[in-house]
């Protein structure tokens, strides 16, 4: 959720939506998701082979954000 502020306005980041559709319903009901199934990197980069294959949409020239909050940058 870090880069939750730092995603574009009429953009997503595909961590955030696995937390906030998948994880975190799970925690509200009492379930707690064991750390090594935690999402990382490897998710956006399966979620963007995807794109390229079915649908044929360069993901390369898709634009991109920062990372790193300033905010946090600056703590």
């Amino acid at each position: 959720m870090a880069n939750y502020n730092n995603v574009p306005t009429g953009h997503f980041s595909v961590l955030t939506e696995i937390t906030l559709a998948l994880i975190a319903p799970m925690e509200v009901i009492g379930y707690t998701l064991p750390e090594r199934l935690w999402p990382d990197i490897s998710e956006g980069l399966m979620f963007a082979s995807w794109l390229r294959l079915k649908y044929g949409i360069e993901t390369r020239s898709l634009p991109m954000y920062n990372t790193f909050s300033t905010t946090a940058a600056a703590q």
